[in-house]
């Protein structure tokens, strides 16, 4: 997005809802077309600042953007298949998040396609609450996943 964009989606933002003392909005204000403008709004204010890389669910862009920024890892190009980022070792880092929410408590953190051809060196994953807080957060080794993951017929 442009500066310019940018610059007009904030002005936008700012002339359509009032926003109270302290800089806050009440979201039961806004109505349901308004919520949807200021999710996408928000969503490019992510991706401009670097915290995610497409406009999808932001959890997976969060989770990498978080260990990359961490540890000091290079992320991966998008289209890489089996890792997400690597370090100055030349160690794989396949990253995962999770967010959980009050409606859906599960810790999986999804597919794990070809897993025996080690196309990672070790799974970094973490888990949000609602809020996008940290819960936790754990680099598991390859050995250990290949050790522990159960397969999903219809997944795998």
């Amino acid at each position: 997005m442009t500066e310019a964009k940018h610059r007009s989606v904030q002005e936008e933002c700012r002339s359509r809802w009032s926003v109270k003392e302290g800089g806050t909005l009440d979201l039961e204000d806004l109505t349901t077309p308004d919520l949807v403008v200021l999710h996408a709004a928000v969503g490019e204010e992510l991706r401009r600042r670097g915290v995610t890389r497409s406009a999808n669910n932001p959890v997976g862009d969060l989770a990498e953007h978080l260990f990359c920024r961490a540890f000091g890892w290079k992320q991966a190009p998008n289209a890489m298949r089996d890792s997400d980022a690597m370090d100055v070792a030349g160690m794989r880092y396949q990253i995962k998040g999770r967010r959980l929410t009050a409606r859906n408590k599960s810790r999986q953190l999804g597919a794990l396609r070809d897993l025996r051809n080690q196309g990672f060196d070790v799974r970094a994953a973490v888990l949000f609450l609602e809020d996008y807080r940290v819960f936790r957060a754990a680099l598991i080794p390859h050995a250990r996943v290949l050790k522990t993951a159960k397969r999903v017929e219809r997944t795998n």
